[in-house]
């Protein structure tokens, strides 16, 4: 018979076989098929009813493929090693307000040229230097007359003979030539009395005169204003008043004159007002204010009663008299400034300001009392209006304002119209050399703050030659030279000059001194100068600011934070300070916080950081401000960040690195890599540059990363997943089944034998593998976890965590013939689940294989085998028996991570 009708009939067969089962009304009951549960919707709405469904062990996840893996989480990438945090210069002196220090202060790190031989730090013990053989061209002669007659009183008896020593008559300084004069002869060597006292007559001497100080000079000048003393001569007077009270603080004599040459000047001319203000000037010199203030409010007519009221009033002085002057209005502010009343003084000089006099007082001082209290804007305009009224704008009280007005454009930020009014000044002041000193140091300020460090430098370099080495200037020549990287050398030694010079009112020397002792690494002379700074004025800004920027990079982050927290709460337009901060707060992890401060940098001090020059001391904050918004996953707002960083300074390559890890935060893997790939290529030139390492190392990771697979098994389905060998370890009689959730090896083995159950992956794919193993107390013999690596079933390496009989775990590596054991002094009791993890490290050169038995590292070593290995991984879990005996282990929770080839 033919194949092919064969073929055909049994076609027809099967067909008419399938046909009657379709049309029969009953069917057995193998083949009845149970009917199903009505499915329980759930409240989630359409967009929910996958994710939102949970899945617990024991429900089966109906939605994983039985042979599907995963990709692993991304992963937890540190940051890249941030440049060091930008620091503020020392501010200049005059010094217009931290708000504007931002500006062009605020820098990266400096370095400088040269170094400092010993301490930074003078101590002051330094040895004097014998000079004694040191040769001059010409010797220095004094004359011995001269000498004397400043020592002593001296009396001439003829050409020939002068004595000296003290003229003793009571009436001394009313003696003229020809009065009888009781005198004590001194040796002038000794200084010691030679004799008695002893007159001389008219015919006895020829002249006589008093030693030639101060004493001396103020009672026989203050004699000499009483004998010539008119209505006529009261301006004279009043310079000498002056010129008294400058003095009194040598002579107290002087206070005392003042007064009396005041009050007799007011009484010969009762109707000038500026007798008057003298009158209580004189008071104010002797710091006693109430009794100025008495003065004045009588002469506005204010209401004022008491003793001494009542003897102005006898006096001449009428209560209103001179309410027409600004003058005593604006001195009576003054002596309320003095006193710390500030509100109450700034009123005075506004209702100063409606007397419209004509004078320059009032709008002066207003201006003063604004640029004191912040209002830079309305300073100006009042400084600039007093300085248009001073038809002579070389006297003293035009050049202070107009040095009050340069500060106030310095506090707006106007350095052009700042550096011209300053240079103004200088040309009026001339001869003045304490003003020209003054105004030359505004003017090196105004170039230093406009970020020109180097004109700065040459300016005050200049300035020294041309008015003297004054503390001021000697400082402004020395943070101009080190913001301009100078010598730290010079810089240092300025400074010191400085501090000699004026060492009780120091506190902006010592705390740039501070500063640039630490950019010249001397910690100690640094330590010693901000403690003496803060000792002289314990509020310095610059020197708490100094003090808490140092403590944080010390590691003293809770004692930064409390300085920097005052520091803002007291300075809060200054984005400098304001960005020290917010970098401490990053770096403690307080990124809510941190978040609002450079918020506030970024939206309201926005025009200390964006119109400056100093753009890459920006740049190191809106990096950080990145990296901040990166740790609270706000990674669009962070790349803007970045990408502002960048745009500052087109070399801050740790934007670069961020912005990398940004995107792959993102799942923008091959951005990231991109990134990743461009600064590689910038830098290929210094490959040993930390952000070059940076990015090839996580290059190299994203991407090995990302080729990763996880497979796990926790065996809650109805069956085991694909892949498992459960019969190529098969043994003695016992088959490895799925069973209450896990993979059991339960039984007896028939002889001595060994049964287990692997998976494998290609060897070169193996990343790690773990599982929970279980042993029961029934069991008898061994068992334990393993990894091999197999090549057509032979075993070229392997490794194995054991437990005996007893519960301890030893672990034992094979290579071809070659084994070694180890007790792990661990036991583990039965029906206690012990966790084994091997974990593959490819990164080194030398693969590092690190073995944990309960989150403990047991093993960790380099293993040669696995650089670059043929075959396949096979991970198993086994359970062996020396006889026949019982055996009971079951693994659960298995994860297994592999690269995708």
């Amino acid at each position: 018979m033919k194949r092919e009708p064969i073929v055909f009939i049994l076609v027809l067969a099967i067909l008419a076989l399938k046909a009657s089962s379709l049309f029969s009304e009953e069917v057995t009951s193998a083949r009845v098929r149970p009917r199903s549960k009505p499915l329980e919707l759930t409240a989630h709405g359409a967009a929910d009813l996958v994710e939102g469904i949970a899945v617990d062990k024991h429900q089966r996840d109906l939605f994983l493929r039985p042979s599907a893996d995963q990709p692993l989480a991304t992963l937890l990438v540190p940051y890249p090693q941030l440049p060091r945090q930008s620091v503020l210069l020392p501010p200049p002196l005059p010094n217009p307000g931290s708000h504007v220090h931002s500006l062009n202060l605020f820098v990266r790190p400096i370095s400088l040229s040269g170094s400092v031989g010993g301490s930074a730090l003078n101590s002051g013990d330094e040895e004097i230097a014998d000079d004694s053989d040191i040769a001059f061209d010409g010797e220095i002669e004094i004359d011995p007359t001269e000498q004397y007659r400043a020592e002593f009183d001296h009396v001439r008896l003829n050409a020939v003979t002068t004595l000296y020593g003290q003229i003793v008559n009571e009436n001394r300084y009313e003696l003229k030539t020809g009065d009888i004069l009781e005198f004590v002869q001194y040796d002038v060597d000794s200084g010691r009395e030679r004799y008695s006292v002893r007159p001389y007559a008219e015919d006895e001497y020829q002249s006589f005169g008093f030693a030639e100080n101060l004493h001396n000079k103020i009672e026989l000048d203050y004699r000499a204003q009483l004998k010539s003393m008119s209505a006529g001569s009261l301006s004279q007077v009043a310079v000498f008043i002056d010129w008294l009270l400058s003095n009194g603080l040598s002579e107290s004599i002087a206070f005392d004159y003042a007064k009396d040459l005041a009050m007799r000047s007011s009484k010969l001319g009762p109707d000038d007002g500026q007798n008057w203000l003298t009158v209580a000037k004189t008071y104010e010199a002797t710091l006693d204010y109430d009794q100025a203030f008495t003065v004045y409010s009588l002469m506005v007519g204010a209401k004022v009663t008491g003793e001494f009221a009542n003897e102005l009033l006898a006096s001449g002085l009428t209560s209103g008299r001179f309410s027409h002057m600004s003058a005593p209005r604006v001195a009576m502010g003054m002596v309320l400034q003095k006193l710390n009343l500030h509100t109450a003084a700034r009123q005075q000089f506004e209702v100063a300001m409606d007397v419209s006099d004509g004078t320059s007082y009032a709008p002066m001082a207003l201006g003063h009392a604004l640029l004191q209290e912040g209002s830079y804007s309305a300073a100006r305009e009042n400084l600039q209006r007093a300085f248009n009224k001073q038809a002579n704008r070389s006297n003293d009280i035009a050049l202070e304002n107009g040095i009050s007005l340069g500060l106030s454009m310095l506090a707006q930020s106007d350095w052009t119209a700042a550096a011209e009014q300053y240079q103004s000044v200088i040309e009026l002041a001339a001869d003045k050399s304490s003003f020209v000193a003054r105004a030359e140091a505004g003017l090196v300020a105004a170039q230093y703050l406009s970020g020109d460090f180097a004109v700065a430098q040459m300016t005050a370099e200049e300035a020294i030659i041309n008015v003297g080495a004054t503390p001021q200037l000697l400082y402004l020549r020395a943070i101009t030279t080190g913001a301009n990287g100078g010598d730290v050398g010079e810089v240092i030694a300025d400074l010191n000059a400085a501090v000699a010079v004026q060492p009780l009112a120091a506190a902006d020397y010592l705390a740039a001194l501070a500063f640039y002792a630490d950019v010249a690494q001397d910690t100690i002379a640094a330590e010693n100068a901000l403690s003496a700074a803060l000792e002289q004025s314990p509020h310095h800004v610059y020197a708490r600011y100094l003090q808490a920027f140092i403590a944080a990079r010390n590691g003293d982050l809770l004692g930064a934070q409390a300085e920097y927290e005052s520091l803002v709460k007291g300075n809060p337009n200054s984005a400098a300070m304001l960005a020290a901060y917010a970098s401490l707060l990053l770096e403690q992890g307080d990124y809510a916080k941190a978040n609002v401060a450079f918020t506030r940098i970024d939206l309201q001090l926005s025009q200390q950081t964006k119109s400056t020059a100093r753009a890459a001391a920006w740049a190191n904050v809106y990096l950080r401000q990145g990296m901040n918004l990166l740790s609270l996953s706000k990674h669009d707002e962070a790349l803007s960040s970045f990408d502002y960083a960048l745009s500052l300074d087109d070399k801050l390559h740790a934007a670069r690195n961020a912005r990398a890890i940004s995107m792959y935060a993102t799942g923008e893997l091959d951005v990231a890599v991109a990134e990743f790939s461009y600064l590689q290529d910038a830098l290929r030139d210094d490959i040993e540059d930390e952000q070059y390492l940076y990015a090839s190392l996580w290059q190299a990771r994203m991407q090995e990363h990302d080729r990763l697979r996880r497979w796990v098994d926790d065996f809650s389905a109805e069956r085991l997943r694909p892949g498992w060998d459960l019969q190529d370890g098969a043994r003695a009689g016992i088959s490895p089944r799925h069973d209450d959730q896990s993979l059991v090896i339960k039984g007896s083995h028939e002889a001595a034998a060994r049964t287990s159950v692997s998976r494998s992956v290609p060897g070169i794919a193996f990343r790690s593998f773990a599982a929970e193993l279980s042993i029961g107390t029934e069991h008898r013999g061994g068992a334990g976890v393993s990894i091999a690596l197999m090549n057509r079933s032979k075993i070229n390496w392997s490794f194995e965590i054991e437990r005996n009989r007893e519960g301890n775990l030893s672990y034992t590596v094979s290579r071809g013939t070659r084994s070694e054991s180890s007790n792990l002094d661990v036991n583990v009791p039965s029906n206690i689940p012990m966790t084994v993890s091997f974990s593959l490290d490819r990164e080194p050169k030398q693969p590092v294989l690190t073995v944990r038995v309960n989150n403990k590292v047991v093993y960790s070593d380099e293993v040669v085998a696995l650089r670059n290995p043929t075959g396949r991984m096979t991970s198993s879990f086994f359970a062996k028996t020396a006889h026949a005996l019982p055996v009971d282990i079951s693994l659960d929770n298995v994860e297994l991570i592999y690269a995708q080839l």
